[in-house]
């Protein structure tokens, strides 16, 4: 029997043992310890002959996953041993890599029985830079396959040391790569948008760091693809499986790596004012998506928002719509944004278009159910929309300004004692507005007489259903609105709420009877005051 120098399992041990023997050949204590401890500067004797028994198909290929786990460990310690060159053919070195590939699926489950082998075979195949060999064997096929595999098992279960060791294994790679084929940096790209994005965060988070660790390496491949996915491009087109998503992927790429992109996103003010409707509205949601990264591309591109500000004037409705729901947001998170964007956005409120002043006075009063500033002064020109000529504007307009009083009242009732209430600041106008509508058109148009009772005497004081004392609280939520109102209106007012109390009375006293008949309790005068 050929001898392995230190080694006390040979080539031959290898290759004539099965099952339970082989098994015990490659574990702790013989083989496998004995490669570990094995340096690089060392000279070993019959090393080789191992080498080739471990890449040899029937290793590598085993039925057995414990033989196929042990093997792969043994086989990334003989990389490392080699390194940097390889006691393999090119052949075998594709056998040898597919199968690290695989065995790599394991690190998935941390709480599996043989993670720390799957530990082990990672650290040192990421220690090593062992796959950094398939490069030069052009296998394109299978580092791309290598990249699918890190991105799918890495878990937010993992610890930092195997975070970090998927990072180095897929840096190392980029870093020793002349140029980064578009296919491969598609595997990367993809991992950072919808619907891997919100499927797959831990991978989202790892492709995120290879942006950032490997921004000079994708600086120049990046960038060509992004610039020839805007609509303006001259360039030669780019195909990519995200080619489509190239939006989302500025601003991913502006987040994780700002260099990146820096040539790119000035273009966007050109493309926000090209002649498609489409491509203005993508632009519209790319510029407002830029700026609600925190990237302060307000500060650094004050362009954009000179062509998203154009956007709220843009010769289409659905931009102008579009526009306005995306600025709301924008005011509501950024100071600068909010001086530069308020004064246009007042002005879609009179709008020549009823759907643009609609969606203008709906983003606004959803927003200000949460917190009327930044737009007080914009709440007092809704005040005047609840009078619009346009049915839709107008319910919009007294639906938002209702829901916006009832909310903030309510909250000043769970912050201060009750008989401290006062009417909510910015919409205290709102009960005597509305009662003047009314007045105005109660006898005409009898739809709006509808829509304002219900909202008056449902809609405008906060629900205290669920308190013990809501009787009191309604009373004293009732107290506060009817003090801003003049004599006229505190009457008009009153005068709605009776009648309500009086339908519901009504409306008890039919059920009562109802329910009496169908028992069969009613007498022959209850009978027919329920039939009149």
């Amino acid at each position: 029997m050929e001898e392995c120098g230190d080694l006390t399992i040979t080539g031959s041990d290898l290759k004539s043992a099965k099952g339970a023997t082989l098994v015990k050949s490659l574990q702790a204590r013989t083989l496998s310890e004995e490669l570990t401890n094995f340096e690089q500067t060392e000279e070993h004797e019959g090393l080789q002959s191992c080498a080739e028994a471990l890449g040899d198909a029937k290793l590598l290929r085993h039925k057995d996953p414990e033989v196929k786990l042990l093997t792969a460990c043994c086989v990334s310690d003989v990389l490392r041993i080699y390194a940097p060159d390889t006691p393999y053919s090119p052949d075998t070195l594709k056998n040898v890599f597919e199968v690290l590939i695989q065995q790599l699926n394991g690190v998935r489950d941390p709480k599996s029985g043989s993670f720390s082998r799957y530990f082990y075979l990672l650290e040192r195949l990421a220690m090593v830079k062992s796959f950094v060999l398939m490069i030069d064997l052009e296998c394109q096929d299978l580092i791309e396959s290598l990249f699918e595999v890190l991105f799918d098992v890495t878990s937010k279960e993992h610890g930092v040391r195997v975070e970090g060791f998927l990072l180095e294994i897929l840096v190392g790679i980029i870093e020793d790569l002349d140029a980064v084929p578009q296919p491969l940096l598609d595997v990367v790209l993809e991992k950072v948008v919808q619907p891997a994005k919100a499927e797959k965060p831990a991978a989202y988070a790892l492709a995120r760091r290879v942006l950032q660790r490997c921004s000079n390496e994708l600086n120049a491949p990046l960038h060509h693809f992004l610039q020839s996915c805007l609509p303006n491009s001259t360039l030669e087109r780019v195909e990519s499986d995200v080619r489509d998503e190239w939006p989302h992927l500025v601003v991913e790429v502006a987040s994780a790596a700002p260099d990146v992109v820096k040539y790119v996103v000035p273009q966007l003010s050109e493309v926000a004012t090209m002649e498609e409707e489409a491509v203005r509205l993508k632009a519209t949601h790319l510029l407002a998506d830029l700026f609600e990264s925190g990237q302060r591309v307000e500060h650094d591109y004050p362009a954009l928002v000179t062509a998203f500000k154009g956007r709220l004037n843009d010769v289409s409705v659905e931009v102008r719509r579009a526009a306005v729901v995306r600025c709301v947001a924008l005011v509501q998170k950024s100071a600068l944004l909010s001086d530069q964007l308020l004064p246009d956005l007042t002005q879609r409120l009179f709008d020549g278009e009823d759907k643009v002043r609609a969606t203008t006075i709906k983003a606004v009063c959803g927003a200000c159910t949460l917190r009327v500033e930044p737009f007080a002064e914009l709440l007092k020109d809704i005040g005047g929309r609840i009078f619009d000529r346009r049915p839709a504007v107008r319910s919009a307009a007294r639906a938002g300004v209702c829901a916006i009083y009832a909310r903030q009242m309510g909250t000043e009732f769970k912050a201060v004692a009750a008989e401290e209430v006062s009417p909510p600041e910015g919409v205290e106008w709102a009960p005597a507005r509305l009662l003047q509508c009314y007045g105005a058109e109660a006898g005409s148009d009898p739809a709006s007489r509808l829509e304002l009772e219900d909202l008056l005497q449902d809609k405008l004081l906060p629900s205290f259903a669920d308190e013990a004392d809501a009787e009191a609280l309604h009373a004293r939520a009732l107290t506060v609105a009817h003090g801003e109102l003049a004599p006229l209106q505190r009457k008009a007012f009153l005068s709605l709420l009776r009648a309500k109390r009086l339908s519901q009375d009504q409306l008890r006293k039919w059920l009562d009877l109802h329910r009496a008949v169908k028992e069969k309790r009613a007498s022959g005068s209850a009978k027919e005051e329920m039939a009149r």
